[in-house]
């Protein structure tokens, strides 16, 4: 008991301690205390190590679902469908998809609504399993029945978007509305988004503000970068570019690819900021580097033009074939631009931009819009090189035929021995 003790006081003061420690206590109680220290709300203090030992916070995950702890079986159906225990957020498990829906299921049938979101959630987005909106509303709606914010923010989408149900922007707004009584820092961001957009509801910039500030008093990022986006353009307030810079950087804080873009853009410009090109790069590269098409063509631009950078038109190419790669239509007319220029080039860069673009299906179309122009000497100098590649490619055939086991070795062996015997 002593040992159980000491463990569990080590625990709730969330010091290191190990599953191996918890294993090996002996007390024939010992279910029972955890079960309690379950039901004192502690359990979320378990940290276990686990970013240099996954293994042993599964372990002791393990250990509390057999106390039929729902709260586990929730937990570690997440860290096998997300790769992180949602607390730590660290990518160390691999995924594994079965695992993750067998304990949300054990978990839902102790009547946990986060794991009936989560089980919502992959039918409604086909994660690993056959997208199913049936399944994926009747979770939520058991999720929305145990009060769960998260099931309400994502019916309140399929409502919204006509996802599985016919698109109805007054369910859309009830289902928000009822997540953001719940404090949803996402909810608030999409109902922001709806008044910005006059969706279903009159456009009303002072609403859109309001609901984005109360979704960056929850942390939400989207709606840091959005609020950032009205003050960097004028929309709905007044412009001012210190507010812009502001929001943008919380937002880049959050992990935001649009913010990284956005900053870059506004040292690009110099527009209510000291033009600076190497930092607009390196937001770009920020951007990029989160998959960002936005960012990828405007460091494409920067190539192209030499601004901040050597011009580079290979470069160029190199940025623009992957923000066309994401389907975004300004790239598509960057390259269109670009390509005249191409032709302008000596055969060798235009082929391995010829090469580099026929790589992705996408712009195999550009690629061909690339002309190779060759005069005589340049054609001379090609013939020459193809007739000495043929001949050592004629000697090294002769070479391989005349190897042990060569089809032509026995026959050759056989000559040079009766010349042995003539001489």
């Amino acid at each position: 008991m002593e040992q159980l003790n000491s463990w569990l006081i080590r625990l709730d003061n969330e010091e290191k301690v190990t599953i191996d420690e918890f294993v090996l206590i002996e007390c024939d109680n010992k279910i029972d205390i955890v079960k309690d220290f379950v039901k004192l709300h502690k359990f979320n203090k378990i940290r276990i190590d686990f970013i240099s030992n996954p293994q042993e916070y599964i372990k002791l995950m393990e250990c509390f679902v057999e106390c039929g702890n729902a709260t586990a079986m929730y937990k570690l159906g997440e860290v096998y469908a997300h790769n992180y225990d949602e607390d730590i957020k660290n990518n160390v498990i691999e995924k594994d998809y079965e695992k993750a829906i067998k304990y949300f299921k054990m978990a839902i049938e102790k009547g946990n609504g986060k794991a009936m979101n989560s089980l919502g959630y992959m039918y409604d987005n086909g994660n690993h399993v056959k997208q199913d909106y049936e399944e994926a509303i009747k979770y939520y709606q058991m999720a929305i029945e145990k009060g769960n914010d998260g099931a309400m923010n994502n019916l309140g989408v399929m409502y919204e978007f006509g996802e599985g149900v016919l698109q109805n922007y007054e369910e859309a707004i009830k289902y928000y509305k009822m997540a953001i009584e719940k404090g949803n820092g996402n909810t608030m961001y999409n109902l922001g988004v709806m008044y910005y957009n006059g969706k279903s509801v009159e456009q009303n910039y002072e609403e859109s503000i309001k609901y984005y500030k109360m979704a960056i008093e929850k942390g939400n990022g989207n709606a840091m970068n959005y609020l950032g986006h009205m003050y960097h353009h004028g929309t709905g307030v007044e412009q001012n570019y210190e507010e812009a810079i502001k929001y943008y950087k919380m937002s880049i804080e959050k992990g935001e690819e649009k913010a990284m873009n956005n900053l870059g853009s506004m040292y690009y410009a110099g527009r209510g900021i000291e033009q600076n090109d190497e930092e607009a790069i390196k937001y770009y590269k920020m951007a990029i580097e989160k998959g960002n098409e936005i960012a990828m063509s405007n460091l494409g631009i920067m190539y192209e033009f030499g601004r901040g950078v050597e011009q580079n038109y290979e470069e160029a190419v190199k940025y623009y074939k992957s923000a066309i790669n994401k389907d975004f239509i300004d790239a598509k007319e960057n390259i269109e631009r670009l390509i005249p220029k191409l032709n302008e080039l000596d055969n060798q860069v235009k082929y391995k931009c010829y090469k580099s673009l026929m790589q992705n299906e996408k712009t195999q179309k550009y690629a061909k819009k690339i002309t190779v122009k060759c005069d005589i000497e340049e054609m001379s100098n090609l013939h020459d090189t193809i007739e000495e590649l043929k001949k050592k490619l004629d000697d090294l055939t002769e070479h391989v035929k005349y190897m042990p086991n060569g089809e032509g070795y026995e026959d050759a062996k056989m000559e040079f021995e009766q010349l042995q015997t003539h001489h």
